[in-house]
Order: C-alpha cells, then sequence, then structure tokens
C-alpha cells in the first residue's frame, strides 16, 4: 500500500485477493480523492491508521477477511459522510458502541462489522 500513497489522483484502489501481508500505512490518508479502497481477502495485519479520516470521498470502504485488530479511528464513520459501502467483517476488530452505529446510519450497504 506505501507504494501507491504518492498517487494523490487515484480514486479506486482494487486489490482483493492479492495476499498482501502488511499494514495500512498512514500515508493513505494523502489519497484524499479515493472513493475506492478494497483490500478484502487478503492478509493484512495491524489497526486502520487514524489517517483513513481524511478520506472524505469515500464511497466504498472494503477491508473484510483479513486480520485487522484493534479499534475504528475516533470518528471515522462520522467524518466519512458519502460511504455507501462498508465492509469491516472477518477481523479482530474491538466492539463498537451505541454512537458507532447512529453514525453509520449513513451507510446504505454496511455488512456485519
Amino acid at each position: 500500500m506505501a507504494s501507491v500513497t504518492g498517487c494523490t489522483l487515484l480514486e479506486s484502489v482494487r486489490l482483493r485477493r492479492n495476499l498482501l501481508d502488511g499494514e495500512i500505512v498512514g500515508g493513505v490518508g494523502s489519497l484524499e480523492r479515493l472513493k475506492e479502497l478494497d483490500l478484502e481477502e487478503n492478509m493484512i495485519p495491524g489497526q486502520l491508521p487514524s489517517t483513513l479520516t481524511k478520506l472524505t470521498a469515500l464511497r466504498a470502504l472494503r477491508l473484510a477477511n483479513n486480520n485487522l485488530e484493534g479499534a475504528l479511528p475516533v470518528d471515522l464513520l462520522g467524518v466519512l459522510t458519502k460511504l455507501k459501502d462498508l465492509r469491516l467483517y472477518h477481523n479482530k476488530l474491538a466492539s463498537h458502541t451505541a454512537s458507532d452505529w447512529v453514525a453509520m446510519r449513513t451507510v446504505s450497504k454496511a455488512k456485519e462489522l
């Protein structure tokens, strides 16, 4: 993922089923035009970087079936107001609070977290 963070004009990253096993780097926040981030079905470990909150154009965040752990970055769901497709299932993410679910009401196609 580090190799694409300098490509600030990217609107879509689809790297599903590529056996990726490195963490999602904080530099992902520099991809401010990104509308789709699909890293499903890899072996990505670690926590979600707080810089994901800078991706305000994001409509799809697909990170299911990885080895992610920890909590969602603070205000992630509240800041990503254009998000319509959220997939975080089959990871080791922390439980979600009621306020997380309230923030998620704008997500039209949220799969089981």
